[in-house]
Parts: C-alpha cells; sequence; structure tokens
C-alpha cells in the first residue's frame, strides 16, 4: 500500500493547479464571410483542454514543487464543463468563458510511526475570461486559393473563484482535520492574435496575451496555436496546443499563499455559429 506522506502533498497540489484549466482560443470566419456592419454574429465553443502542470506552491507558509502529468490529473474529475462565446458586429467583439470544475479524490494507508490514515480532499472552481476584440485588419495573400491574413487585438480580464476543502484522518497520532478556504483573484490581460485563412477548409489561429500587473496576479501569460477544419459554414473543428502560467501570490508568514503554476497540453473544441 502507498504511503500517505508522499501521497497527500501531491493530491492536494493537484486540487490547486486543476483549477487554473482554462479557456480556448477565438473563433474564426473566412475573409468572405466577415460579419455584416447592420449584423450581429455569435459563436459558440465547448473545448476540452488536456493539461498537465508543472508548480510551485505555497500554502500555510510551506513551499513545495511538483511535476502533474493529466492521466494523473482525470481520475480526481468528478464534472468540468468549458464553453467559449463570442459576439461580433463589424470590426468590433466581445467574448466570454467560463470554466467550472468539481474535483475530489480520497486515499487511505499506513504512515510510518503513525498508524492509519485517511483523507478526502475537494474542489469547486469557476474562472471567468471576459473583454472585447477589434479586428485591425485583414490582407489578402491570394485571391485563387482565398489566402488571407487576420489581426486582432485583445482587452480582457480573468476571475478565479476556487473552493478547497481538506478531511483528514490520523487516529493514533490524534489529528483530525475538517478545514475549507476559499481564494479570488481578477487579472487583466492585453494580447493579440493572429488567423491564417488557408483556402475554404483550412485555417491556422495563434493567440498570446500577458497580464496581472501586481493587480490580481503578479505576472500572467498565455499563448495558444490552432489548427481549424472547417465542415461547414456553421461548423469548424479544433485541435491545437496551449500555454497558460501564473504567478499569483498574498499574504505572508504562515499566511503565505502561492501558485507559480505553468499548464501546458493538447486542446480540441467545435465551434458552432449562430
Amino acid at each position: 500500500m502507498k504511503c500517505l506522506k508522499k501521497q497527500f502533498p501531491v493530491l492536494i497540489l493537484l486540487v490547486m493547479i486543476l483549477v487554473l484549466a482554462v479557456p480556448l482560443a477565438y473563433s474564426q470566419t473566412t475573409p468572405e464571410e466577415e460579419p455584416v456592419k447592420s449584423q450581429w454574429e455569435f459563436r459558440i465553443v465547448p473545448y476540452f483542454w488536456m493539461s498537465s502542470s508543472s508548480a510551485d506552491v505555497t500554502t500555510k507558509g510551506v513551499s513545495s514543487h511538483v511535476s502533474i502529468p493529466f492521466r494523473d490529473i482525470l481520475p480526481a474529475l468528478e464534472f468540468g464543463g468549458q464553453v467559449h462565446l463570442e459576439a461580433w458586429k463589424d470590426r468590433w467583439g466581445f467574448f466570454l468563458d467560463t470554466t467550472y470544475l468539481n474535483l475530489s479524490t480520497s486515499t487511505q494507508g499506513i504512515l510510518p510511526q503513525r498508524g492509519p490514515a485517511s483523507g478526502d480532499i475537494g474542489l469547486q472552481a469557476w474562472m471567468v475570461e471576459f473583454g472585447g476584440m477589434y479586428r485591425l485588419g485583414t490582407w489578402s495573400l491570394s485571391k485563387e486559393q482565398k489566402t488571407a491574413l487576420t489581426l486582432e487585438g485583445l482587452v480582457g480580464g480573468r476571475y478565479w473563484n476556487i473552493l478547497g476543502s481538506l478531511d483528514l484522518s490520523i487516529p493514533l497520532a490524534g489529528v483530525f482535520v475538517d478545514t475549507s478556504g476559499r481564494k479570488e483573484w481578477v487579472d487583466p490581460f492585453l494580447g493579440v492574435q493572429m488567423r491564417l485563412y488557408l483556402g475554404e477548409k483550412f485555417s491556422f489561429a495563434l493567440r498570446g496575451d500577458a497580464g496581472g500587473f501586481d493587480v490580481g496576479s503578479k505576472f500572467t501569460y498565455n499563448v495558444l496555436g490552432l489548427v481549424g477544419y472547417k465542415i461547414s459554414r456553421v461548423v469548424t473543428l479544433w485541435l491545437g496546443y496551449r500555454v497558460l502560467g501564473v504567478d499569483y501570490e498574498s499574504g505572508s508568514g504562515l499566511n503565505k499563499f502561492k501558485y507559480d503554476v505553468t499548464m501546458y497540453g493538447p486542446i480540441i473544441g467545435a465551434e458552432f455559429r449562430l
């Protein structure tokens, strides 16, 4: 049976890191189908990010480093939902991206010199990304092949709300812990997105943004590359890779709390245009 002395720190950090798994890149239209000035266009993009994590985390003044592959994170997921929404009119666009996670894990075993032990860890988390976009321009590269390049500027914020719980029991050592806590903050960010249209079916999107600015986290960055395949005017499939980093810190001494987390992994999604 595995030793809880090794298991509990990893399980706790797993819960803390998973909350940071968030949004897909912005959706696409071909240059010929850019929104008519007098009309609104709406897009819905459900997606899934298979994120691994590497983190330096401090809780209650105790620091740890952990790397967790996606295959070890998935079993703790009870329920999760991620969806990206967009509205465009002329050159202006607005977006709202929500992520909800409900995670839980249990373990039991024998601790050296302390005897039987058991524990339950839970997490409920919301992450909401919001903001606006402005289409700086679209440049045709090949009329015959319908190849074009579009550049957009981004400004927005990411709101984090984390509720975690820990129930730990080591009877022979007289240790009984039943606690919970919440952390929340907002990270403003600025960014840019490039879209390259390769004929009628294929496209490529590259997004980068940076923020935090000590308003929420000390610093955060996000880089995402996607390849799209257009099935119809209404449906486009996306496949890509994303890296997201955040460095958040609050409190000091025994009350110090710190996330210095990098997440990375493949991402898939489907866009529906209305």
